[in-house]
Formats: C-alpha cells, sequence, structure tokens
C-alpha cells in the first residue's frame, strides 16, 4: 500500500492558506525587506556578492526556508490529495485516485473549494520502492486564498520535493525549483516570499544528544536566479522564538564573500560579513536585523 508522509503540522488549507496557518502557529512573521538585491559590484555571473546591504536578505531567504516552508511542505501532499477526492465546487480537478488506488496526479483548473481558494496547475507524487510516498513535483500550481478569507493573497509553486528517508527518520525534504507568496493579513500586514532552491536539504540530525537541522545546497536572493551556497557548519539545535540554542550557519557569495551567523545560545547571537564580526544580538534583535517580525 502506498503511504503518505505522517501527517503534516498543518492542517487546514493549502499552499497559502496553509502559510497563513503556519504563520498563526508559529506566532507569525512579515517577510518583506527594504534591503537592496542588485548586482552591482558582482564578481559572477552566476553568484552575488555578500555585502552589508545584502547578509540580512539572505539569512531571511534562509529563515523563512526553515522556518515556514519547510513545514508548510510536509502537509501538501495529503491536503493535495484530500482536495482531490473532495473536488470543486466551480472548475475542474483530474486525478487517478480511487478507493483502492493512491494518488499519483492531481490536475486542476480553476478548482474552486471553500475552505481552501481556487486552485490552478499540476502535482505529480513521487513514490519509492516500498511504495511510501518520498515526495512530489508542482507545474505552475497557484492557490488563491478564498474570498471570504481574511487573507488576501495567492502563492505559485513549480517545485520538486524529495525526502530523503535515508538520512534520518522524520521528514528531510531536499528543495529544487522556486516558491512565490504574496499576501496581505488584516490590518494591511504582509508577507511576500521569493525563495528559489537548487538542491537545497534540510536534515534531521544530532549534535550530542540534541535533536538538530543541518542546512545545505543553494539559496537565492529575492526576484533573482543568482544563488548563494548554504551550509550548516555545525548543526543548528532546538529552535526557541526563530533562534536556534546552538550552531553555525553560513552562505557564501562570489569572490569568498559570505555571511555567517552562529548561535552560542538563543539570546546570544553572532553576525559576521566578510570576517567583519557584528556586536552580539539578543534573538529578538536578531529577527529585527533580518526583518523577521511578528504578526500576531
Amino acid at each position: 500500500m502506498k503511504r503518505l508522509f505522517r501527517p503534516g503540522l498543518i492542517g487546514r488549507g493549502l499552499c497559502c492558506t496553509l502559510i497563513a496557518a503556519s504563520l498563526t502557529a508559529c506566532g507569525g512573521s512579515s517577510n518583506h525587506h527594504g534591503g537592496s538585491n542588485d548586482n552591482s559590484g558582482d564578481g559572477s555571473a552566476g553568484t552575488p556578492r555578500i555585502n552589508d546591504s545584502r547578509a540580512p536578505v539572505a539569512l531571511l531567504q534562509a529563515w523563512n526556508t526553515a522556518f515556514l516552508i519547510a513545514p508548510v511542505l510536509q502537509a501538501i501532499p495529503g491536503q493535495v490529495a484530500g482536495a482531490a477526492e473532495q473536488g470543486c465546487e466551480e472548475g475542474t480537478v483530474s486525478s487517478d485516485q480511487t478507493p483502492d488506488q493512491p494518488i499519483t496526479y492531481a490536475y486542476f483548473q480553476n478548482c474552486l473549494i471553500a475552505a481552501a481558494g481556487t486552485l490552478d496547475g499540476d502535482v505529480n507524487f513521487l513514490y519509492g520502492q516500498d511504495d511510501t510516498l518520498t515526495g512530489f513535483t508542482t507545474d505552475q500550481f497557484k492557490s488563491t486564498s478564498p474570498s471570504d478569507s481574511e487573507v488576501d493573497g495567492y502563492s505559485l509553486m513549480n517545485l520538486t520535493v524529495t525526502n530523503d528517508a535515508d538520512a534520518s527518520p522524520g521528514f528531510n525534504p531536499i528543495l529544487n525549483g522556486t516558491v512565490f507568496v504574496d499576501e496581505t493579513f488584516p490590518e494591511g500586514a504582509r508577507i511576500t516570499l521569493d525563495l528559489g532552491f537548487k538542491d537545497l536539504s534540510i536534515q534531521n540530525t544530532q549534535s550530542g544528544s540534541e535533536p538538530a537541522e543541518s542546512i545545505t545546497g543553494q539559496l537565492s536572493l529575492p526576484g533573482s536566479d543568482r544563488y548563494l551556497a548554504v551550509d550548516a557548519d555545525t548543526p543548528l539545535t532546538a529552535p526557541q522564538q526563530f533562534c536556534f540554542a546552538s550552531g553555525s550557519l553560513t552562505l557564501d557569495g562570489a569572490e569568498g564573500t559570505y555571511v555567517n551567523v552562529t548561535f552560542n545560545g538563543a539570546n546570544q547571537v553572532m553576525v559576521t560579513v566578510n570576517g567583519v564580526g557584528q556586536p552580539e544580538r539578543t534573538c529578538s534583535e536578531f529577527l529585527d536585523y533580518i526583518n523577521f517580525q511578528s504578526l500576531f
């Protein structure tokens, strides 16, 4: 029997609705940064330099991925299968799901579902040799929030997600592709996510006896097809209020430029840009620096 991932952390909605739900569950964030993303002075056509203005933008991309996108992606297969089974109030959905056959694809065309909004695009499901779902791909998969929702916006995914089950138990996604989200919340608060991934891996691991995460691969700057290399120099342990208790993460740009964040405790956060250390920050100060702000 084919099996989906274990139930995700998010229990309602789809895509952008899922992200809104995760914001509520996790405490919320508004991720729109005003830093410069221009390519002036870059030493390589394919990789941007890291400088003082790009450093917080790059770190914000990593935080969006780890704290918002990864939990949401875990829930999408089950949610898409449920939407395909439920059917559309308007528009169409086609799939091969039957009582005896788990879903391998779902194609949505202006499919209105009251609880999830309007869905468009394709989702294909990937299975391993033991018939366990190992991932999914999306092609122009767009979710627009319901008309009666307090959240107004949409998400668009062109993404391949595979679960590296050999790495460790649990959900260990490897991401390739792009995710874009643009949503407005009550009182005008807004979230925009613009992320590109190349073999970006988020693995559950251990640091001593503590559970930890290791992040490696390539991650884009917003609005760009230029990628930074990401490496967890030491595993990141025990997130508290969106900050880790220990560990270190580096994003590398062109010509040896980089930004590193090191946690010597959740409220002892050190950022280094191109070898120049900044004053130690608390968790709250660090989140302000990268503009990862609470909405709720």
